[in-house]
């Protein structure tokens, strides 16, 4: 049963060989690492087919730079294995992880893990799945976007057949949650999906990752949201999980409240839905307060600042 561990590269020069070296490590032994160059400018692709030199269940491919979902699907499409697993270039497997998901999963489509967040000496496991467990489509979803179940792309592994048909299909603009949209679109087509408390995924934290230089906006958050529900309505799930979608949309909107101290445009159709769809959903207090302090603008930035420590 092989598993083709797909990376997209993009001037990962610094960190690959670690990634690199964590896949040929596994216990596993029946995997493929298919490295995607993403057009990099450092060196990245001559360091892919220097690794790829040394094992031949390396395979690189060379693309012009088209970003990280487009690395993504042409890895996938290029893949041999029944299953598929995502892993970021600065990122790291433990040495058990495709075993852990391999043994579990059994009648599903697709196998979710827990994570580990190294952050220099810092090492801590972030543990979002108590126990195994097998769920349907509904309830994934769900946990998605309720942010139960992690909306990273990394740390899982998908029956390659989810991929027929061009199932990916993100705007390149979308380059923070873009997993998260990915994620559902993949779950649309799935039927079962086993949750286990194996940690299977090395998650690094570097000052120049994307999570800590992008700054979110009102216009990126609808953007988002809209293609996010986009993605419900090519389902069967979208008319069950309005309420949830709501609630994303009234979390992006106080992301981009905050983001802007409160500096948004009460007359944008966005923020004019969101506050519509709010009043037909149960908000706990701390989300009613949000939406209350929000037509203050800065000063209600100012103060929610404070309440929500």
């Amino acid at each position: 049963m092989r598993v083709s561990v797909v990376v997209p590269v993009y001037n990962a020069a610094k960190y690959l060989p670690a990634l690199a070296d964590s896949v040929v490590k596994q216990s596993y032994g029946d995997w493929e690492l298919v490295l995607v160059d993403d057009g990099s400018t450092d060196g990245s692709g001559a360091l892919c087919d220097e690794i790829a030199a040394k094992d031949n269940r390396i395979a690189v491919f060379h693309t012009p730079n088209r970003g990280v979902t487009a690395a993504r699907n042409h890895g996938a499409g290029q893949a041999q294995g029944e299953w598929i697993c995502f892993a970021d270039a600065d990122d790291a497997m433990p040495a058990g992880a495709l075993q852990a998901m391999v043994d579990k999963c059994d009648g599903c489509d697709i196998v979710i893990g827990n994570k580990q967040i190294v952050n220099g000496n810092d090492v801590k496991d972030e543990i979002m799945n108590a126990v195994d467990e097998c769920i349907g489509t509904r309830d994934f979803l769900s946990g998605l976007i309720m942010n139960r179940i992690s909306q990273y792309i990394t740390g899982r592994m998908f029956r390659r057949s989810l991929f027929d048909g061009g199932t990916i299909n993100i705007p390149r603009e979308l380059i923070m949650a873009e997993d998260f949209i990915m994620n559902v679109q993949l779950g649309n087509k799935a039927h079962r999906v086993a949750l286990i408390a194996d940690v299977v995924y090395g998650y690094h934290v570097y000052d120049e990752s994307v999570s800590h230089t992008f700054r979110t906006s009102l216009a990126y958050e609808a953007m988002f949201c809209g293609c996010l529900e986009q993605a419900l309505k090519q389902g069967s799930h979208a008319d069950d999980l309005k309420d949830a979608m709501t609630f994303q949309k009234v979390r992006a909107l106080k992301a981009a409240f905050m983001s802007q101290k409160g500096n948004i445009d009460l007359a944008n159709i966005f923020v004019r839905e969101t506050r519509r769809e709010a009043k037909t959903i149960q908000l706990t207090r701390g989300w009613k307060l949000f939406m209350m302090l929000m037509p203050l603008k800065h000063l209600g930035y100012t103060i929610f600042k404070q309440i929500d420590k």
